[in-house]
């Protein structure tokens, strides 16, 4: 996470499992959610913890 690496995460939304390439920037645990980067559009994407299903090192 620290050196930018990039990961597959999967993630719950909306009644679909969603599963993206990009970097995740930072967690922020007072909040209770993640800050991604994604790939494609390269925007940054605030996501609560509790829809992170699976995460890997692409």
């Amino acid at each position: 996470m620290h050196n930018q690496k990039e990961v597959y995460l999967t993630y719950y939304k909306q009644g679909h499992y969603i599963t993206e390439t990009g970097r995740i920037e930072y967690i922020n645990v007072h909040k209770k959610c993640f800050y991604f980067i994604d790939e494609v559009f390269e925007l940054r994407n605030e996501m609560p913890l509790a829809a992170l299903i699976d995460l890997r090192f692409k």
